[in-house]
C-alpha cells in the first residue's frame, strides 16, 4: 500500500509547498473602515513583494475581504432582509391606520369635552396639540418597549433557539449548513435600531395628526348644541 503526505496530495507534488489561501483576521473586525484599511495595507505589501520577487508568480493573487469573497451569499441574505423590512413596513402602515381609527373614535367620543375647552378660550393649536402629544406619548412608549424587547431577543436568540425551540419543541429555524455560520448573528446595529425607533414614533404622530386636526377645527357651538 502506497502512502503519500497530505501536502503531496493537495499540491500535486509541487516543491516547495505552496498554499492557495491565506486568511488574516483583523483585530477590530466589526469596524468596516478598519477592515478596508487593513485590506489596502495588505494589498500594498503583496504588490511590493511581487515587484521584488517576480519569480514567485503572485500576479494572480487577490486580496479580498470576507464580504467580497462571500458577495453572492451576502447578496441573497440582503434580499431576504429587504423583504422582511418591506413586510414590517406594511405592518407599520396597518399600525398607523389603527392609531388613526382609535384617535378618530376618541375625538368623536370627546366632542363635548373639546367643545368646552374651546368655549373657555382653548385655541386650535392647543386642542390639536393634546391629541398630537397623546399620540407621541403612546408611540414613544411602544417604541421603547419594542426596542428593549427586540434587543433582548437578538442578544439571546441563540439561547432561545437551542434551549426553547429545539430542546422543547424540536424546531430548528437556523440551518447551519445553509447559512454557513455556526451561530445565529446576535449583534445589534445601533443605527438600524435608532431608525426603527424614530420611524415608530413618526408613525404614531402621523396616525394622530388627522384626528388632532379634526378636533382643533371643531366649532364649540356645534359641539355643545346637542350635549
Amino acid at each position: 500500500m502506497a502512502f503519500m503526505q497530505r501536502q503531496d496530495l493537495l499540491n500535486g507534488g509541487v516543491r516547495p509547498a505552496r498554499c492557495s489561501q491565506i486568511q488574516i483576521r483583523v483585530k477590530d473586525d466589526q469596524n468596516r473602515a478598519a477592515v478596508l484599511a487593513a485590506r489596502h495595507a495588505i494589498a500594498a505589501v503583496v504588490d511590493r513583494f511581487e515587484r521584488v520577487h517576480p519569480q514567485m508568480l503572485m500576479a494572480s493573487m487577490q486580496v479580498k475581504t470576507w464580504d467580497q469573497m462571500q458577495a453572492e451569499f451576502i447578496h441573497a441574505v440582503d434580499k431576504e432582509r429587504d423583504l422582511i423590512t418591506f413586510l414590517l413596513g406594511l405592518m407599520s402602515l396597518v399600525v398607523v391606520l389603527v392609531i388613526f381609527l382609535i384617535f378618530f373614535m376618541i375625538v368623536r367620543d370627546k366632542t363635548r369635552d373639546i367643545g368646552i375647552i374651546k368655549a373657555i378660550g382653548g385655541s386650535e393649536v392647543g386642542v390639536g396639540s393634546i391629541f398630537v402629544l397623546y399620540g407621541m406619548l403612546i408611540s414613544t412608549a411602544g417604541a421603547v418597549i419594542g426596542l428593549a424587547t427586540g434587543v433582548e431577543f437578538v442578544i439571546n436568540d441563540n439561547w432561545i433557539h437551542d434551549h426553547i425551540l429545539w430542546r422543547i419543541f424540536g424546531i430548528s429555524i437556523w440551518n447551519r449548513k445553509i447559512y454557513v455560520f455556526s451561530r445565529i448573528p446576535d449583534q445589534v446595529d445601533p443605527h438600524a435600531a435608532a431608525t426603527i425607533v424614530v420611524l415608530a414614533i413618526a408613525a404614531g404622530l402621523i396616525g394622530a395628526l388627522i384626528p388632532a386636526m379634526i378636533a382643533a377645527r371643531q366649532d364649540p357651538v356645534e359641539a355643545l348644541r346637542y350635549e
